[in-house]
């Protein structure tokens, strides 16, 4: 059998009297402080961004926050997120009851003393804002029972002020059995294809009597044309023609409008013509009147919620 052998050194020790042996030999010699530094600010680091780096592996992983701060943080999350649900409800599903509703509240405005008498609605503005509120851009939308929409009316392009109030009525859809009060935006316009002739494009929107032109070069409008006739055997002809006489008179004398009134013994006719890129229409009582350069869309879409019918 071969023999294990050793691999270690053997220490003789001398058999003499207090004679020292060297059994090894131990370094005293200081360390380089430098990785010891750089260990200590490791853990540090690591302790101050345990937190955070813990908050980011539960994201990770789909893990919710368990520490105070963490459910501190969720409640006023959870809070606001509320907050916003019912800011979206109030105004994606703020249909109301004809039936029932007679005060609409809100943190801006209410609308007071909602009455129905036929097919007549009322109901007073209450400007609740710490200014104007301007009503231009907002309207009444209708609905069936089952949530079928018959139509929408402009407010007004009233600017109410502030603790101010006014009264509104209309004539509403037959079958509403519902409402709502929106703002709207150039987002909910539905879009007009107009066809063109020499670069320039008509478009007719009209109610009875009275009937407006809407004049577009690329669509941009430029000028409006008003005709309006009324035969003598109107319930309020004298009044209507006692109206627009003055109309004639105090409309012609603004720079870029056009205007003419004529009358018989059966009927009157009114004709106002508006070149837009002169004309100052907020001196001209008409809420048909649109600005220079607004769109075909945004002109179907106001004039047709004041009870015109559009078409080119």
């Amino acid at each position: 059998m071969a023999k294990n052998k050793n691999k270690y050194n053997n220490v003789v020790i001398k058999d003499e009297e207090l004679t020292p042996t060297t059994i090894g030999v131990y370094s005293n010699k200081t360390k380089n402080p430098i990785t010891l530094i750089l260990l200590i600010a490791a853990f540090i680091s690591i302790a101050v961004f345990m937190p955070d780096i813990q908050s980011y592996v539960n994201k990770y992983l789909g893990k919710s926050t368990t520490n105070n701060g963490g459910n501190s943080a969720n409640i006023n999350n959870n809070q606001n997120n509320n907050n916003n649900s019912d800011d979206d409800v109030a105004k994606k599903d703020n249909k109301y009851e004809i039936s029932s509703t007679s005060n609409v509240e809100t943190t801006d405005y209410d609308l007071k003393n909602i009455k129905y008498e036929g097919s007549i609605m009322s109901f007073t503005f209450v400007n609740k804002t710490q200014g104007d509120y301007d009503l231009s851009d907002y309207y009444l939308e209708f609905y069936s029972s089952d949530n079928t929409f018959l139509g929408r009316i402009k407010i007004s392009n009233d600017v109410i002020g502030l603790n101010d109030s006014e009264d509104y009525s209309f004539t509403i859809f037959a079958n509403a059995a519902k409402f709502s009060f929106d703002k709207k935006t150039v987002a909910d316009y539905p879009d007009v294809k107009l066809v063109y002739t020499d670069n320039v494009a008509n478009y007719t929107c009209k109610n009875g009597n009275k009937r407006y032109t809407y004049q577009f070069v690329e669509n941009q409008l430029t000028k409006i044309i008003f005709v309006y006739n009324l035969e003598n055997t109107a319930s309020n002809y004298y009044e209507e023609y006692n109206d627009y006489q003055n109309k004639y008179q105090n409309y012609g004398l603004i720079t870029g409008v056009n205007v003419s009134f004529s009358s018989t013994l059966t009927n009157f006719n009114y004709n106002l013509n508006v070149d837009l890129s002169v004309a100052d229409i907020s001196k001209i009582k008409d809420d048909n009147l649109y600005k220079s350069k607004t769109t075909p869309s945004e002109v179907k879409f106001k004039a047709e919620a004041q009870g015109l019918t559009c078409s080119q």
